[in-house]
């Protein structure tokens, strides 16, 4: 009796979660939309609660006339496990770690967690790891070993700050350190504060929270083109508490929590949770959500300043130039030097350099794609503060490529330029002294 009502829990098991996992992977129904989770990831998880399902259901209904089998069954599983989970460790080390990616923080938006070796992937043929400090900074220095340089450089800014799919080694914050230092600037550290996604709104709450405390000497800030849609989307985003900015985390979730090369190689912790983040609701944060309407016509992506006039987006340069002189002044008050760096996008310069570009949401002719490169030249002469336009250096040299071929961010040869050209530029300015 026993035996037949098992089979017949095990068939409805069956039923219900490993029939509609098949029909989802197989791209016959939709999966569940409320909550995180991709058909993959919902598949899986169905799939992953099955399996334990039928293995409870077994050892319920074989537990009393099987029990020293299931006994050694259960240790012998344990044991495959500690064994599997030793040798991945040892023959695929990179499998075993943590992926980089951010997490959500109410004061920062986002951050990377601190003290941890991640790995981001493969890039240009080359493993690409992130090692961050106590302060989840991108960067070998810890704020005792920073604060022992008599001249300490700051750079804020966004992926391309950050260095995304180049080494740690070869960011251009790196190379700028290492070319200061071969030039005779003396005991030059330079400190990469860069963070994805992020734009002087949050730049700013990093420089005021974080940053000031390493106290720099010199202070750069690193604009992108998506550094205006960015800052009306998080300042959008934002609220306030006594305590400042601050950022509503609620129905939104992190990535997982490492529990090991298996629990990492496997995505168990995806799909253990989903089911939670199926009931409460919750969703990964999806940066590339993004609505505005300019004189009239909607946009969905941060590039609309490239398909409309100065004259209509004035007002969002505008917005994020306020929050540049608020770190500006916030920098001088602390009795340091700030510079801005002002960077095109590879069309700039060169129509050929990314061919298979990923983002596709912008065409590299765009009627406007220049303005926001005009309208800081226009400041220039009325800023309390330097500013760098990358444009001239990158129109004028023949190096190629200087970005990836699918992906717009600079390759390590961009990055090589970067620091070299802004080497030059603050040997000339005089910034270094």
């Amino acid at each position: 009796m026993l035996c037949f009502t098992a089979w017949r829990a095990f068939a409805l098991l069956c039923l219900t979660l490993l029939v509609p996992a098949a029909l989802i992977a197989g791209g016959v129904i939709d999966p569940p939309q409320r909550g995180a989770g991709s058909a993959r990831t919902v598949a899986g998880s169905l799939v992953l609660y099955w399996l334990l399902a039928s293995v409870l259901l077994g050892v319920l209904a074989n537990y009393r006339v099987r029990r020293r089998q299931l006994i050694a069954g259960g240790l012998s599983l344990v044991l495959s496990v500690i064994a599997a989970e030793v040798a991945l460790r040892i023959l695929s080390p990179r499998a075993a770690m943590m992926r980089a990616t951010t997490v959500q923080s109410p004061r920062f938006h986002h951050l990377y967690p601190p003290n941890r070796d991640m790995y981001a992937g493969r890039y240009d043929g080359k493993h690409v790891y992130v090692n961050t400090n106590e302060d989840g900074l991108r960067t070998r220095y810890s704020r005792a070993d920073y604060l022992g340089h008599p001249t300490r450089i700051a750079i804020l800014g966004d992926s391309f700050t950050f260095g995304l799919g180049v080494r740690e080694a070869a960011t251009f914050p790196a190379v700028l350190e290492r070319e200061l230092r071969i030039s005779g600037d003396g005991d030059v550290a330079v400190l990469n504060t860069g963070i994805p996604s992020f734009s002087p709104f949050l730049e700013d709450l990093l420089y005021e929270r974080v940053v000031r405390h390493y106290q720099p000497d010199l202070v750069l800030l690193v604009l992108d083109a998506t550094d205006f849609g960015d800052d009306y989307r998080y300042a959008g985003e934002a609220s306030e508490d006594r305590d400042g900015v601050l950022f509503d985390q609620s129905g939104h979730k992190n990535p997982p929590a490492y529990r090991g090369a298996l629990w990492q190689a496997l995505n168990l912790g995806e799909l253990a949770a989903w089911p939670l983040d199926f009931a409460q609701g919750l969703r990964p944060y999806r940066y590339y959500r993004f609505d505005i309407t300019v004189d009239g016509v909607h946009e969905s992506d941060r590039y609309f300043i490239y398909r409309h006039p100065l004259a209509k987006t004035r007002p969002y340069l505008d917005e994020t130039m306020r929050n540049i002189e608020r770190i500006a002044h916030a920098v001088e008050r602390d009795g340091g030097r700030f510079v801005l760096v002002v960077s095109p996008r590879y069309h700039h310069w060169n129509q050929n350099e990314c061919p298979r570009n990923w983002e596709g949401t912008y065409e590299v002719d765009e009627p406007f794609q220049f303005e926001y490169l005009k309208y800081f030249a226009s400041r220039r002469a009325e800023a309390a503060f330097p500013m760098i336009d990358l444009l001239p250096a990158f129109q004028a040299t023949e190096a190629f490529p200087l970005v990836f071929p699918n992906d717009p961010h600079w390759n390590e040869a961009g990055h090589r330029f970067v620091a070299a050209t802004l080497a030059a530029a603050l040997e000339r300015a005089g910034l270094l002294q």
